[in-house]
């Protein structure tokens, strides 16, 4: 812990910053041996100064998966930016006409006619709209399965509409591997994952579209992208890594980036009370549906205890006569369970380098 963190209200968010240059470079070099363009989403930190470490690395553009993160990101002056996420409804679209205005790098995603229809609705200031096209891959969310019988009215339309949009690309996301508990099975969604992207952009490229980008995107399946025929990978959690990539064996907690800091405010004979409640670590145990962790975050240097419930500022940890536990006033580092909502739940971050807190960087297009 940082020996000045007790200078800063609690609960803070903290960012060890050597840990997440090592965690950008590892995928950026990994994803260059590959010869594989990597798009981090920023999703997972919405902040400039990170997604232009990512860039700097090497990363060919970025990920957003809101229009308010794309705005963010293009007022911080960063403009190849792939919205992952449907555009639908006349606010929405008047917010994506503005953006692309402000941007001839843009591509965005879609995975039917309605959304099609939609995007012929926006004043278009350049031609064509570069979209991409979303499959499913087995998470059974957004996106179709990459079937001639799915594909056909959709590459129809596109025939029909080509003075407005152009197809860029196919990608999924494989977020049902979120479910799995082991390498083995994580690699196995991966290897279904890129086969899904493969056999549309194939079916794609015979009926006359270069579908130049076939795209996957996230941590656990990203080491396991070794087919020569994905162009690109989508991953953003790496950066900061949290208690769920521990657990499915995709990271270490040593790895861990990203952190809270919360203020012990209570000791009873059976528990501790903390400062950090759901709106500082959020509430997620799992995801998807998949509840696997018995806590709302690893508590360093106490990891025998457990965070067990969550109010909206408090944080309950249980422990038993004769354990070791941190004394009423202590400060005690957290690392959260997903560090995507988690970062969402801070303004700010502050910034860990060498043997203490130096600086802050913020956050845009949090909602």
């Amino acid at each position: 812990m940082s020996q000045f963190s007790d200078k800063i209200c609690t609960p803070f968010a903290q960012i060890d910053v050597q840990k997440l240059r090592a965690n950008i470079k590892k995928f950026a070099d990994f994803f260059s041996k590959q010869k594989v363009a990597l798009r981090p989403h920023i999703k997972t930190h919405k902040c400039p100064e990170i997604a232009r470490l990512q860039l700097q690395a090497g990363a060919v553009g970025i990920t957003a998966a809101t229009l308010a993160e794309t705005a963010g990101m293009l007022e911080s002056g960063i403009e190849d930016i792939f919205i992952a996420y449907p555009i639908v409804g006349q606010a929405n679209l008047e917010k994506l006409a503005e953006i692309l205005t402000r941007s001839e790098k843009i591509i965005v995603a879609f995975d039917s006619i309605f959304h099609l229809e939609q995007l012929t609705r926006i004043p278009l200031a350049k031609f064509p709209l570069q979209l991409r096209l979303e499959i499913n891959s087995g998470q059974n969310r957004c996106g179709i399965t990459p079937e001639l019988n799915q594909l056909k009215p959709i590459m129809e339309f596109l025939q029909n509409h080509s003075r407005l949009f152009s197809l860029e690309g196919v990608f999924t996301h494989a977020g049902h591997v979120y479910r799995c508990s082991n390498l083995e099975q994580i690699q196995a969604v991966a290897e279904s994952e890129q086969a899904a992207v493969i056999k549309a952009a194939k079916i794609l490229r015979q009926n006359g579209f270069a579908c130049k980008t076939i795209s996957t995107g996230s941590t656990p399946t990203a080491s396991f992208t070794r087919n020569p025929e994905v162009t690109e990978c989508r991953p953003g959690n790496y950066v900061f890594f949290d208690a769920m990539q521990a657990a499915n064996g995709t990271a270490k907690t040593e790895e861990c980036a990203l952190t809270v800091f919360s203020t012990v405010i209570a000791d009873y004979s059976d528990r501790l009370i903390i400062d950090a409640g759901s709106k500082a670590l959020g509430l997620d145990k799992g995801a998807h549906g998949r509840s696997f962790l018995n806590s709302f975050g690893l508590i360093k240097s106490y990891p025998h205890l457990c965070v067990a419930a969550l109010s909206e500022e408090h944080g309950i940890i249980n422990y038993q006569s004769g354990e070791k536990v941190p004394a009423p006033g202590e400060i005690v580092e957290i690392i959260p369970n997903h560090s995507c909502a988690a970062a969402n739940l801070f303004s700010h971050y502050h910034l860990f380098q060498g043997n203490g807190l130096s600086g802050a960087w913020p956050l845009v297009g949090r909602r």
